[in-house]
């Protein structure tokens, strides 16, 4: 029984990961026909964080600002699909394309024009939480037979 509760709990949690994952997905997608605007970069560095067991993340952190219809807006959304990292590489990398006072093209929801992004369209980021979430559905769902069951549904799949 506990098995199965266990089991029904990741499945739901593979849920939750998948929609969240399929909003950024669509977004990310979405961003490739927004408006563009003119922004200057405020801040560009990278961050080092620790992770639990998994030690040093590292994320680039840039900040612009920008304005759309006389109104002024900051964000430091680079992309749909930003995530830390294990390593300082790539961030450093994409601190290095927007430094401090450099003009960079914004793209920005016209619905809401406090979303915007430098980087349109999907990125490993944006679709690996979907891919991750359904990962973690098939395991739940795996999860709650035991070896004789799989066993048996593995003949009849054959």
């Amino acid at each position: 029984m506990k098995t199965r509760l266990g089991a029904l709990a990741a499945l739901l949690a593979g849920l939750v990961l998948t929609g969240f994952g399929a909003w950024k997905t669509l977004a990310a997608w979405e961003s490739r026909s927004w408006p563009v605007t003119t922004g200057v970069v405020q801040r560009s560095l990278v961050e080092r964080g620790v992770h639990g067991r998994h030690g040093r993340r590292y994320r680039a952190q840039v900040e612009y600002a920008y304005s759309v219809d006389g109104s002024y807006y900051r964000s430091s959304r680079i992309s749909f699909g930003d995530a830390a990292t294990g390593f300082r590489a790539p961030a450093k990398w994409i601190v290095s394309r927007y430094p401090v006072a450099s003009e960079v093209v914004v793209h920005y929801d016209p619905a809401d024009p406090e979303s915007a992004v430098l980087v349109t369209g999907m990125t490993i980021g944006s679709g690996g939480i979907v891919l991750v979430g359904l990962g973690v559905c098939a395991g739940s769902l795996l999860a709650g037979y035991s070896p004789r069951q799989l066993e048996r549904l593995m003949r009849r799949a054959t």
